[in-house]
C-alpha cells in the first residue's frame, strides 16, 4: 500500500471499493516490529481535580484525569479524548513532546474505561458520554479562562471532537482529529456489525465474543502491548458500546457540508476500522476557512502506536503555535 496516490480518485466509487478491499487484505507483519510508541512515558499529574458523575442509579463514579504541565511558560491547552477500548495514558508521548513547546495538555478517561470507575467497556449512551465531556469541558473552560483551548482525539475521540464543534464551530481555538471515527469502513465486517448493532440494542451491556488484535496496529508489539496494559479494555466485545460508536459515526458522516470549525485532520491509509479516505471527503465538503488533511498512506488506524506519530506530533505541535 505505500506510495499509493489517492489525489481525486476517492470521488470514483470503483477506485474507492477497489482500495478498501486493497486495505482489508494488509496484514501484520514481523518487519514492522518495533518498538512500542510511548512506551514507558506517563502523565505526570494524574486526577488534578475531583472530577465525579451520577450513574444509572445515581451513585458517584469517580472518573480519572491527567494533566501533563507545560514547560516554562503556558501558551495554549490541548484537550485529549483517547479512543474505544483504550485510555488517555496512551497519549502521553504526545503530551510530553507538546509540553516542550508551552502547550499543556489534559484529559480524562470515560466512565467504564482505563483508570476511571464504571462497568468495564461499557458505554451506556451517547448522550451520558457526551455529559460527562461537557461537564470536563466546562472545568476546563473556567481553569484556562481567556487561554487558547484546542481539543483532539483519536478515532472514537475524534468523534467526539467533531460532534462538540458541529454546531458549535468557533467553541475552541481548533481541532486536531487522528483516525477520527467519522465514517464507517463498509468492508470491514458489515454483517458483523449489525448483528452486533441489534444484540445491543437489547443487551447493551452483554459481552459477546473475544476481541480479535492486529486489525489497528502493523506493528505487532503495539498490538501485544495492550493485554499487558491494566487499564485497556481487552475482555469481550460489549455490542452495546460498539452500537452507540457505530450510530453515532453514521449521523456525522452525513455532516460534512455543515462543518466549520478550524481543523487539522490526519488519516491511515490503511485503516480497516474507519475509512482510510474519509480526510479527502471532508476536506472537498467542509466549508471550513482553516481546514488541514494529513494522510500517511502506510499508517494504521491506532495512529497513536504508529510510528508516523511521530510527525503528526510535530504537525500537532506546529499547527497549534501557528494559531495562538
Amino acid at each position: 500500500m505505500e506510495g499509493r496516490n489517492c489525489g481525486n480518485h476517492f470521488k470514483d466509487h470503483k477506485w474507492r471499493e477497489a482500495y478498501l478491499e486493497e486495505v482489508m487484505k494488509q496484514e501484520q507483519s514481523e518487519k514492522y516490529r518495533g518498538p512500542v510508541p510511548g512506551e514507558g512515558i506517563t502523565y505526570p499529574v494524574d486526577n488534578w481535580f475531583d472530577f465525579q458523575v451520577l450513574d444509572s442509579s445515581k451513585k458517584l463514579l469517580k472518573l480519572h484525569t491527567y494533566k501533563y504541565p507545560a514547560e516554562g511558560k503556558r501558551v495554549a491547552v490541548f484537550v485529549i479524548f483517547h479512543g474505544l477500548n483504550s485510555h488517555v495514558g496512551r497519549s502521553a508521548h504526545i503530551a510530553k513532546a507538546l509540553s516542550q513547546s508551552g502547550i499543556e495538555s489534559v484529559g480524562f478517561d470515560y466512565r467504564g474505561f482505563g483508570k476511571s470507575e464504571g462497568q468495564r467497556g461499557v458505554n451506556s449512551s451517547h448522550v451520558t458520554l457526551m455529559e460527562d465531556v461537557e461537564k470536563f469541558l466546562k472545568h476546563v473552560e473556567e481553569v484556562y479562562k481567556g487561554e487558547k483551548i484546542f481539543i483532539g482525539g483519536q478515532s472514537w475521540g475524534g468523534q467526539i471532537c467533531y460532534t462538540l464543534t458541529l454546531n458549535n464551530p468557533n467553541r475552541f481555538a481548533g481541532v486536531i482529529m487522528y483516525a477520527p471515527a467519522i465514517k464507517d469502513n463498509k468492508k470491514n465486517s458489515p454483517f458483523g456489525k449489525m448483528i452486533a448493532c441489534a444484540i445491543g440494542a437489547l443487551f447493551p451491556s452483554m459481552q459477546t465474543i473475544e476481541q480479535k488484535h492486529g486489525f489497528a496496529n502493523k506493528n505487532p508489539a503495539v498490538s501485544e502491548s495492550f493485554p499487558k496494559d491494566p487499564y485497556s479494555y481487552t475482555d469481550k466485545i460489549i455490542p452495546g458500546t460498539v452500537r452507540n460508536v457505530i450510530n453515532q459515526q453514521e449521523v456525522v458522516s452525513t455532516t460534512y457540508k455543515q462543518y466549520k470549525a478550524p481543523f487539522l485532520i490526519f488519516t491511515a491509509g490503511v485503516d480497516k476500522l474507519v475509512d482510510p479516505l474519509l480526510g479527502f471527503d471532508l476536506m472537498d465538503e467542509s466549508p471550513s476557512l482553516d481546514k488541514t488533511h494529513i494522510f500517511y498512506d502506510n499508517c494504521w488506524h491506532n495512529m497513536w502506536g504508529e510510528i508516523e506519530i511521530y510527525s503528526a506530533i510535530e504537525k500537532t505541535k506546529d499547527w497549534i503555535l501557528k494559531r495562538i
